[in-house]
């Protein structure tokens, strides 16, 4: 994707706290490569902002910017930048040791990566927290239930517990 701008300066869309982000930070300044740095703040939404979505409608970072091309994705990015600037490689040249490292970044990237993203978070602790209050209900009823319908097992409560519960 090409950007509308012609100039030849290089930007990386980031928030601070990403470590997608980070990977890009680290390979540009490893390069020795001039970046501006636009700050994403996630937290605020602002990668839902229209300016934001002309650059990158999947609304993530990093972003580079790179001389009007538009690359996402800090693996994409990383690989990109690896090819167009070759100097200070940062993959080695033997194909086997440089697959070895593909295959670790891949595995943080698709596996590990995605459990501690935003997005990701809210919905484990939607559904910790559906599941705890659920699982809390149950017992409760299971517990009242139980009681009210075995006399035995009020008996066996009130032994347990130091009180009656009815």
């Amino acid at each position: 994707m090409k950007a509308s701008s012609s100039s030849s300066s290089r930007v990386l869309y980031s928030f601070w706290i990403s470590s997608c982000s980070w990977r890009i930070r680290f390979a540009l300044n490893l390069k020795g490569l001039q970046y501006q740095y636009k700050s994403v703040d996630l937290y605020k939404g602002e990668q839902f902002t229209p300016e934001f979505e002309q650059i990158n409608p999947l609304h993530y970072v990093p972003v580079l910017v790179d001389d009007g091309v538009v690359v996402s994705d800090s693996l994409a990015i990383f690989m990109y930048l690896e090819d167009k600037y070759p100097q200070n490689q940062l993959l080695p040249a033997d194909p086997y040791r440089r697959a070895l490292n593909l295959q670790a970044a891949s595995i943080v990237s698709n596996s590990m990566q995605p459990l501690h993203m935003k997005s990701v978070m809210v919905w484990v602790f939607f559904f910790f927290f559906f599941f705890f209050f659920f699982f809390v209900c149950v017992c409760v009823c299971v517990c009242v239930c139980a009681t009210a319908l075995f006399p035995v097992l009020r008996i066996r409560v009130k032994s347990i517990l130091g009180s009656q519960i009815y």
